[in-house]
């Protein structure tokens, strides 16, 4: 399980058997999909601005799922360095989520040898911004999406 936390807390009918939703924010960010990647990143720059304000001034909100490539922090700090600290702070109390992939899988063009050094190349990049261990079961929003369900700790 990843150490993001939830946005929702408990519902405390939740222990007598009844429902529990959880909402986790999250982006899904098509790197090079439609447009050039300097054509996105401008925009990838304002969201990523706009969640770590937010992040620092609403305490209640309380994490983002950067829809699990590592290379969009990557992408982010190339333009704002100066704001790499703040970046792994937020990742390191769970309060910004990342990885387990590199980029987003793509399960139509590369081999499986490619997909597992994804996520071996994503993992390694989490860490290196502060993530402890990154679970994965589930695949964020594939491009083929029947990637088989993997449970891999990097």
């Amino acid at each position: 399980m990843s150490s993001l936390q939830h946005n929702l807390p408990p519902r405390p009918d939740s222990a007598k058997g009844g429902l529990v939703f959880h909402l986790i924010p999250h982006t899904h960010w098509d790197r090079e999909w439609y447009l050039p990647l300097g054509a996105l990143r401008p925009r990838l720059v304002r969201m990523v601005d706009d969640l770590l304000d937010r992040l620092n001034r609403e305490p209640e909100y309380r994490s983002f799922f950067l829809d699990g490539q590592a290379v969009l922090l990557e992408d982010y700090l190339a333009i704002r360095p100066e704001r790499r600290v703040e970046v792994e702070a937020a990742v390191r109390e769970g309060r910004l989520g990342t990885g387990p992939w590199y980029v987003l899988a793509d399960e139509l063009v590369p081999s499986g040898e490619a997909l597992l050094r994804n996520l071996l190349l994503g993992g390694s990049a989490a860490r290196r911004f502060g993530a402890g261990l990154v679970f994965t079961g589930r695949v964020w929003a594939p491009c083929g999406a029947t990637i088989p369900r993997l449970r891999v700790r990097h």
